[in-house]
């Protein structure tokens, strides 16, 4: 829902306290998508759209590294590392 509403703060704050989670439970709140690239594509997304792109990278590169074959990924790894450079460029 953070993610339809542009609730960016939400959505960073629940995609890296899912990532803090270390072992999955046979509870109802362990979908799958919480243990593949979702929640580091969440992340990198929120921190983007927060104005941090720079803190995006690495969440893109796990998201990646967890889903090498998934083009969108690595489109907007490389949208984002171009904004860190024209960010870096600025100063």
């Amino acid at each position: 829902m953070a993610y339809n509403d542009g609730g960016w703060e939400t959505l960073l704050f629940c995609e890296t306290e899912t990532l803090k989670i270390k072992s999955k439970t046979l509870r109802y709140v362990n979908e799958p998508f919480a243990w593949d690239f979702t929640p580091h594509d969440f992340a990198a997304l929120a921190y983007y759209h927060l104005g941090v792109p720079q803190k995006s990278i690495p969440y893109y590169l796990e998201a990646i590294r967890l889903a090498p074959d998934n083009e969108r990924l690595k489109l907007n790894h490389r949208h984002y590392s171009e904004a860190v450079k024209n960010l870096n460029n600025k100063y």
